[in-house]
């Protein structure tokens, strides 16, 4: 699904308008009556405890919202106390006329100093509707205290398509920005929901369609998406009844080294799991017995060297489609000497698709010579540290964002970089966000049974953008699937639990299971 700009979102209400047609006050009407029937569906209890429903307004088009949103509550027998904010000298439109329909009434009151902050009842809900995806400054001194005071609430707090202070689709400094229990946003995701930096802000987000015109964003270009359930299903391919193992390629995964050649095993069992046909591990001779006991699917080369892996024994890549190099690999200068030898080799292959994780990315970036042999289309998996010496500091997440942006075009290469809503970064400018995935799966050996997918689909001759996209989202979801056959329990998920719960996220994504059977 795309993920749209500001200046875009504003294009799309404009165009709505006039293709449906609807006026702009109906539409603002339409979408705060679907935000209403939703927080009454999801808040009931909260709303009616009997405690005063606080909702918060400012004098653009999301503060109409938030108007409209008061009078509706009213009409629900809901005790909504309104406030608005008063900041500049004039309402929008669609706000003012809101404002008039309540002014009359004295329904509403002012705030237009900070000695005018009411006293917020604790345990209310208290609804953000001050500033919308329009904001392009920071709030003046009186704004700032009313959003201090909301933070300061111990209230469940609602924001209106975004938090109040929160710039959409470009880096917030300072924490002048309500800090929101759940965002309910229209029609489309904002770009800032999908940056760590700002999850302390955005809270739980859900996306409700308003009913913007469709015809505008299928012919939208955009840069950035998030993935659906019903994407990745449409990339899976099927197989075929008389296939056999050769047609589902042969990946080779170079791993481990002493002390670590669990990386290696969970990386092999997880690409054997994903579905390759075949799968070779080039592994150091400390880790012989390990592997073939753990993981006894898959074929195993050793390494001269018994702690480390060296190209001591000529390999030939030529017969693999898919290497995935990298877990437990270790920082060896002889390791260095590999792994510059496998991106000689690369240029050779038919169909050259690697997969680059852990050490291997942290000898790519410690070595510039390395780093020039990189292959085309190479897919990287750094978690954050291990980008940043990639690419250098920057100065918050969306500055890590554009650099990562720059260095996948430069060098031609797909980034996956790990952390909640992992970042798929192709080499043409777009932009993927997972929705998979959960806190639990912060935890050793994740990044390795990651790797393992990546390399099991490109072996099968999925493309890499198809196997960055897959495999994300699949992972993520097994992950899920097991925090929910615990009831949550996050902390008690481990990488090899991942692995298990492949199967049933694969059913789900396919549409024919219950996850939790």
């Amino acid at each position: 699904m795309k993920i749209l700009t500001t200046a875009q979102i504003q294009q799309w209400d404009k165009y709505t308008i006039e293709n449906e047609p609807i006026n702009s006050y109906d539409l603002m009407e339409r979408a705060a009556g679907i935000l209403w029937e939703r927080i009454l569906e999801e808040h009931d209890t909260l709303l009616h405890s009997g405690k005063p429903l606080y909702i918060f307004c400012g004098m653009g088009n999301n503060g109409g919202d938030g108007l409209s949103i008061g009078r509706m509550a009213r009409q629900s027998g809901i005790n909504a106390l309104i406030y608005m904010v008063f900041y500049s000298d004039t309402l929008s439109p669609d706000c003012d006329r809101n404002y008039r329909l309540l002014e009359d009434s004295g329904d509403i009151m002012p705030l237009c100093h900070s000695n005018d902050l009411p006293e917020i009842t604790q345990g209310s809900v208290v609804i953000d509707a001050i500033f919308g995806i329009g904001l392009n400054k920071y709030p003046d001194e009186f704004t700032e205290s009313v959003i201090r005071h909301i933070n300061l609430s111990d209230t469940y707090r609602i924001a209106v398509d975004i938090p109040s202070g929160l710039f959409a689709d470009i880096a917030t400094e300072g924490d002048a920005i309500v800090k929101a229990s759940v965002t309910y946003t229209f029609q489309t995701p904002k770009l800032a929901f999908f940056l760590a930096q700002n999850g302390g802000y955005v809270g739980k987000w859900e996306v409700l369609d308003i009913g913007l015109h469709s015809a505008y964003i299928q012919e939208l270009d955009t840069d950035y998406y998030y993935l659906t359930k019903d994407h990745i299903c449409s990339l899976l391919k099927t197989r075929k009844k008389f296939s056999h193992k050769g047609d589902y390629g042969h990946a080779l995964l170079a791993a481990g080294s002493k002390g670590k050649i669990g990386a290696a095993a969970l990386a092999g069992k997880a690409c054997i799991r994903s579905g390759a046909g075949l799968v070779t591990m080039m592994i150091p001779e400390c880790g012989y017995s390990v592997i073939q006991v753990s993981v006894p699917e898959v074929m195993v080369i050793t390494d001269d060297h018994s702690d480390y892996l060296t190209f001591s024994n000529h390999l030939n890549l030529s017969q693999y489609n898919a290497i995935g190099i990298g877990p437990g690999l270790g920082m060896n200068p002889e390791t260095q000497n590999f792994l510059r030898e496998v991106f000689i080799q690369m240029p050779m292959r038919s169909a050259p698709s690697i997969v680059l994780d852990a050490d291997a990315l942290n000898l790519i970036a410690a070595d510039m010579e390395t780093r020039k042999l990189l292959p085309e289309n190479a897919i990287l998996t750094p978690h954050p540290k291990e980008l940043e010496r990639l690419i250098g500091k920057t100065s918050d997440e969306w500055q890590r964002l554009l650099t990562a942006q720059t260095f996948a075009r430069e060098n031609k290469v797909y980034i996956v970089l790990k952390g909640a809503h992992t970042q798929i970064i192709t080499p043409y400018g777009e932009t993927w966000f997972n929705t998979t995935g959960n806190p639990g799966m912060a935890t050793a050996g994740m990044g390795d049974v990651l790797t393992g997918v990546l390399t099991g689909l490109l072996g099968q001759g999925y493309t890499p953008l198809q196997a960055c996209l897959i495999g994300v989202f699949w992972h993520g979801l097994a992950g899920d699937i097991y925090a929910k056959k615990y009831f949550g329990e996050e902390e008690t998920l481990i990488a090899s639990d991942v692995i298990a719960c492949m199967p049933k996220a694969l059913k789900e994504i396919r549409g024919n299971s219950n996850p939790l059977l």
